[in-house]
């Protein structure tokens, strides 16, 4: 009696194994596939997102860069002006009449003529290749002209930010504990003739460009540029 209960025992507990199906090779397969698109679509679309936000901030940041540069012209002539507006000691505002109305030193056309010659001398903005400065560089009292570089001079060859989140030159301003950049920065000025008949001493215009160039993730250089124009105070 005993030897047929455990034989039957023994006979249901081998159906039962028998009735077991196991995941076949497809149906794991299957199911890793469910599985990693379910993990790995959304981690792509947060990398992808990720890139495209540096991608943004760096276009943002040239985009500033390159509007400062054509601001802090703009922030030169203003000084130059205000200077021989009050005909401040130090300044020399050109004894010139541009216009041939028989008076002298009149501050719109002195300090045009002035700006003029500050952006001529030194490494000239006119020229072919452009100049690069920074923000030091061109926030002076208006006595003497600023410095400015040649963008292969060592000096301004790229930006660095500083702690208080300001882009300078990295050869000429950089110090200890700023950020070197990739951002390079180069401005290029260029005079509008005026038309047939017109002063070109003082009626003319300015066109300045901005070109701001840094290097993406990807290797590749991407290009920000603006354009500016200037015109005398009258």
């Amino acid at each position: 009696m005993i030897n047929l209960l455990k034989k039957n025992y023994f006979s249901k507990k081998q159906a039962e194994i028998k009735n077991v199906k196991a995941f076949t090779l497809v149906e794991t397969l299957t199911a890793m596939f469910i599985i990693s698109t379910i993990v790995l679509g959304p981690l792509t679309v947060a990398m992808n997102a990720a890139a495209y936000a540096r991608q943004t901030k760096d276009v943002m940041i040239a985009t500033y860069l390159a509007q400062e540069s054509t601001e802090l012209i703009h922030h030169l002539q203003d000084t130059l002006y205000l200077k021989c507006v009050g005909d401040v000691s130090g300044v020399s505002c050109p004894a010139s009449d541009p216009n041939g109305d028989g008076v002298f030193d009149e501050p719109g056309e002195s300090s045009w003529l002035l700006l003029k010659n500050y952006l001529t001398s030194g490494n000239s903005c006119f020229s072919s290749d452009g100049c690069a400065y920074d923000f030091i560089d061109m926030t002076i009292d208006g006595n003497t002209a600023p410095t400015k570089y040649s963008l292969n001079s060592g000096l301004c060859n790229t930006l660095s930010l500083t702690s208080n989140y300001l882009y300078v030159c990295s050869g000429a301003h950089g110090g200890i504990g700023d950020t070197n950049t990739s951002f390079s920065r180069i401005v290029k000025v260029d005079n509008i003739d005026v038309p047939t008949g017109g002063d070109s001493a003082y009626n003319d215009g300015l066109r300045v460009t901005a070109t701001v160039s840094f290097r993406r993730s990807n290797g590749y250089i991407r290009t920000v540029k603006l354009v500016d124009f200037l015109h005398a105070h009258k």
